[in-house]
């Protein structure tokens, strides 16, 4: 068996065995495909390996090892390359609650993949930059910053207005209506 089959045999086995909920099983099939394909020296299968093999260690929640795989594939200046990476990374920093980071990875897969057609891969990607701005916002929550129309956060500068239901608001629109009727009766007394 050449090279290049028992590589693609051991991804193949490897998939199968994630998929049917044992990773435990598919782990030594793809570090051994790894280990071969770099023997090789073919770098479009050494990404394609790398990829796979990071899928696994996110599906272990071991993200710090999933993005060192990630680190080491090859582009190529190859968008569809570059869509698969970046979709993968921002997954792990959506897991770990990187919020912005996520957001500028689903940024670049919209890009990319939009430059050459790719529906699938943007609706992803948007997909992907709603959880995000969605985890973002939550952050600002948290952290005592208030989301503002238009995407900005407010932290304690400027005028806070009262939401619906905030006794506040009640007291604004009672004093508005008051000042709106002293002025109406002024202008009429004094015309």
């Amino acid at each position: 068996m050449s090279g290049h089959t028992r590589i693609l045999a051991l991804v193949n086995l490897a998939s199968v065995e994630r998929r049917t909920g044992r990773p435990e099983a598919a782990l030594p099939l793809y570090e051994e495909a790894l280990a071969l394909v770099r023997q090789t020296q073919d770098p479009p299968a050494l990404g394609l390996t790398l990829c796979f093999t990071s899928g696994l260690y996110e599906d272990l929640g071991r993200y710090t090892e999933a993005e060192g795989l990630l680190a080491g594939v090859p582009t190529f200046g190859i968008g569809r390359i570059e869509v698969e990476v970046s979709t993968r990374l921002g997954r792990i920093a959506l897991r770990r609650g990187e919020h912005a980071r996520a957001h500028e990875l689903y940024h670049t897969v919209v890009e990319v993949a939009g430059s050459w057609g790719d529906l699938a891969h943007v609706a992803m990607g948007l997909e992907g930059k709603g959880k995000a701005l969605a985890g973002m916002r939550q952050d600002h929550m948290r952290g005592g910053r208030r989301p503002v129309r238009g995407g900005a956060a407010v932290g304690g500068r400027g005028r806070e207005r009262p939401r619906r239901g905030d006794p506040r608001r009640a007291d604004r629109l009672t004093a508005a209506r008051a000042d709106q009727s002293e002025e109406g009766r002024a202008s009429s007394s004094s015309g």
